[in-house]
Formats: structure tokens, sequence, C-alpha cells
């Protein structure tokens, strides 16, 4: 068995047990996945990313979390699945914050 088979395998039963309800196991997976976390947004959004208070960091990592939950392993390798994922919440949240912008051409002081 390759490395990378061994390392996906170990991946897999972790997120079996994640799925089965070990928060202690979960927490440390998605701290130690941060960094894929991180450069997944930060590449998505085009910039770089603030670890504190960063409203997009917030949501990549509970979509990385949705994905521990939402994993299922005849379909695929979980770090694309994971990143799906986060892109497609980032995507999202991007969308519903640019409903919020309204412009109104009435008012002559708008530029």
């Amino acid at each position: 068995m390759s490395r990378h088979q061994t390392e996906e395998k170990n991946i897999i039963e972790t997120l079996i047990a994640c799925q089965k309800g070990d928060e202690d196991l979960r927490n440390h997976f998605i701290k130690q996945y941060l960094p894929f976390i991180i450069k997944t947004c930060s590449t998505h959004i085009g910039r770089y990313i603030e670890t504190e208070n960063n409203d997009e960091l917030t949501i990549a990592m509970i979509a990385f979390d949705e994905a521990i939950s939402k994993f299922d392993d005849d379909k695929g390798t979980f770090i694309i699945f994971a990143e799906r994922v986060i892109k497609n919440r980032l995507i999202d949240f991007q969308r519903s914050q640019d409903k919020g912008i309204f412009v109104s051409y009435d008012d002559p002081n708008n530029t």
C-alpha cells in the first residue's frame, strides 16, 4: 500500500469516528487541517486571510466541518470534497453580501 493510500485510509477512519460523534477528534482534525482551510479560503477570495475576526475564514471552517459530516468515501477523496464545499459556501456568502448593496440613482449625493 502506498503512502498516499495509507494517508487516505487514515483520513477515512478519522472521518468515520467524527461522524459517529467523537467531538474531540473532530476538533483536532479541524485544527490539523486549518492551514488547508486558510489556503483554500485565501485562494478563493484572492487575498491574504487574517485569522482573527474574519467572516470568510469562519464560513470556511464551518464548511469544512460540514464536509466532515457529509463525506461519503464511495464518492471520491475527502480533500477534494472539502475544498468544493468550502468554495461553494464562500460563493453563497459572497452572494448574500452582494445583495445588501443598494445604490439609488435618485440620490444626487450618490457618487
